[in-house]
């Protein structure tokens, strides 16, 4: 499946047998949430940068499971 903000760019062909509106049990998506998150996580990555490879995943734990919890509220 193609996210719709890249679709246009594909040939016809592509975008109907791609688009997410044409998906059986897809439902309403635009298909970019998985993105949103590396705009965040490119910003965090600079603290990161340095860390050992634990401490490093026990911030990116953190990170994450502060993003779910955010995710969950706006519900």
């Amino acid at each position: 499946l193609v996210p719709k903000l890249h679709l246009k760019a594909h040939k016809e062909a592509c975008q109907l047998f791609y688009s997410l509106d044409l998906t059986p049990h897809c439902g309403r998506t635009d298909g970019g949430g998985c993105e949103r998150v590396w705009q965040e996580m490119n910003q965090f990555a600079n603290s990161t940068r340095e860390m050992g490879h634990g401490s490093r995943q026990d911030a990116m734990d953190d990170h994450f499971g502060d993003w779910n919890i955010r995710k969950q509220h706006g519900m």
